[in-house]
Formats: C-alpha cells, structure tokens, sequence
C-alpha cells in the first residue's frame, strides 16, 4: 500500500505543476463519500472556486 500512496503522491504533484493557481484539499477524516462524511470541507471547496469566479 506505501507504494501506492508514493504513486499517488507524485501524480498529485506533477498535476499541481499544471496550474499556476493551484490547491489541493486533504479529507482525510473520509472515505470514498467525502461529501456525507465531512461536508463542511465539500462547501469550502466550492467556496474557494466560487470566489475565484
């Protein structure tokens, strides 16, 4: 599993290198459903890309 994460990890970065206006939200209180379980991170999120606008 380390191997993966690592993986995923690195994509995560060469992705971040794609935009200058880059952020990237950790929900790690969550599993696959983020948005049953950690909303509030859900609603800041789009928050964040609404203010962009």
């Amino acid at each position: 599993m380390r191997g993966i994460n690592k993986l995923r990890d690195k994509m995560h970065l060469e992705l971040s290198k794609l935009s200058t206006d880059f952020s990237q939200i950790e929900a790690s209180q969550s599993g696959h459903f983020v948005w049953v379980d950690q909303p509030d991170l859900l609603v800041t999120a789009v928050k964040m890309v609404i203010d962009k606008i």
